[in-house]
């Protein structure tokens, strides 16, 4: 079982699983999936 990542913990987007992504606040199953679909992200702009 993954736990919810704290504040300062890092996560790599583009290597994150869908699990790991849902364990931030405000990420769901929907948004995991497109997150997952837009990779590779070379910076944080990238996602908007």
């Amino acid at each position: 079982m993954i736990e919810r990542l704290r504040d300062l913990d890092l996560l790599d987007l583009n290597t994150a699983t869908k699990k790991e992504l849902q364990s931030i606040k405000g990420i769901g199953p929907i948004l995991a999936k497109r997150i997952i679909a837009g990779r590779p992200y070379k910076t944080v702009d990238d996602l908007y």
